[in-house]
């Protein structure tokens, strides 16, 4: 696993804070890494930047998101320490797993959501050939042809797009393969969701306090909102009538549950 802990200098020429990333590992060995990703000095700059699935940051991912968060939406500000590494984090090309330790009042809400927004919405837009936005409740009603027919259009997409970024020609495959296997897999998920009565969120967050849980999830909504898809985000938390609350979760089938 991967930490962090904040270190502040001074240098006239770079105004950011510089964060040390640690590598602790099971022998209980720490050395510290290299930063990850690309230095992001305002939330504008992720923009266009290829994330971790060699897509582009969409404008009004980061907006809504920013938007969720910060009542001025203005993405021209400066992220905090937490915030620029996490979303460095995510355009990173491969990112190893990631604990981001942060004091309260840091940020850290808008340091995670963006990346489970792309997460969200790779996770969607995979199923359509042009990158479109499919509804996962709908998978559950495809038949086997139709299943097939959507992985096939998402692995030659997702081809495409490994190609425009670069990849190896194994690279470019391998993205393929797990392409068409997610789809498929979605598919899965989504029919024994649908016979059990489950929801299967792409994105859960876990909140210690039912006040935090209320907080990040009307952050969430807000930046779900937002986003020109059908992307839905929800919270629950105890203290609340329970059958509604699953009620609530079956009719909705959240991609992000908080």
């Amino acid at each position: 696993g991967t930490t962090q802990q904040e270190e502040q200098h001074s240098d006239d020429d770079d105004p950011s804070i510089k964060l040390s990333v640690l590598k602790y590992t099971l022998e209980g060995k720490v050395e510290e890494l290299a930063p990850i990703g690309e230095a992001i000095r305002t939330f504008e700059q992720t923009i266009g930047r290829t994330d971790r699935h060699g897509a582009p940051v969409l404008p009004v991912v980061v907006r809504s998101v920013v938007l969720g968060c910060i009542p001025s939406g203005n993405i021209s500000m400066a992220p905090t320490p937490i915030q620029a590494e996490c979303w460095s984090w995510s355009i990173a090309p491969s990112p190893p797993d990631l604990i981001a330790i942060s004091p309260t009042g840091s940020g850290k809400t808008l340091a995670f959501l963006l990346p489970a927004m792309i997460e969200v919405l790779h996770s969607l837009c995979s199923d359509g050939p042009n990158g479109e936005v499919a509804d996962p409740g709908a998978l559950a009603g495809q038949s086997e042809e139709e299943v097939v027919s959507g992985a096939r259009a998402a692995a030659a997409a997702e081809w495409k797009r490994a190609q425009l970024s670069g990849a190896s020609p194994s690279e470019v495959k391998e993205r393929a393969q797990a392409a068409y296997k997610r789809v498929v897999e979605q598919a899965l998920v989504r029919r024994e969701a649908d016979s059990m009565g489950v929801c299967s969120p792409v994105v859960l967050i876990l909140a210690p306090t039912r006040e935090l849980c209320e907080q990040t999830g009307i952050a969430a909504v807000a930046a779900a909102e937002r986003i020109e898809s059908e992307v839905r985000a929800m919270w629950v938390v105890g203290g609340v009538d329970f059958g509604w609350q699953r009620t609530q979760l079956l009719n909705t089938q959240p991609h992000l549950l908080v």
